[in-house]
């Protein structure tokens, strides 16, 4: 599995968890509620066993939902973790998945409810 096809897996399970707008990139102007695929600091990461070598590459999925003055916002934030968890553990070769806890960010002069999805994939047989 090559770097761009974790990206396609990973863009299409946020999808069908119901994110309308998957950034594979971070783009310049976010329009949420969207998800955004960034490279996690260990990018990728070499074991060895008595199979051979596996790679596993590390994703953080910034998932952003417009901030209001009640919980509405806060609830929608949390029906996408929702929905997205099993989905993304499902149909993905992922073997680790968790969750930050939420925060407010600023893009585009606005505020957004903000949290990151991290996520670890095997590569099954390096890339």
């Amino acid at each position: 599995m090559t770097i761009q096809d974790v990206k396609d897996t990973i863009s299409s399970a946020l999808i069908l968890g119901g994110v309308t707008k998957v950034y594979t990139y971070l783009p310049e102007r976010p329009v949420p509620p969207c998800a955004m695929l960034e490279p996690d600091v260990n990018f990728i990461n070499a074991r060895e066993d008595s199979y051979g070598v596996f790679f596993t590459t590390n994703w953080k999925i910034r998932l952003m939902v417009p901030f209001g003055a009640n919980d509405k916002e806060t609830t929608e934030l949390d029906g996408y973790i929702d929905d997205l968890l099993p989905v993304l553990w499902e149909h993905t070769d992922c073997h680790l998945l968790s969750v930050d806890k939420p925060f407010i960010t600023e893009a585009n002069n606005a505020s957004y409810l903000t949290t990151f999805l991290n996520i670890s994939i095997d590569m099954q047989g390096g890339i």
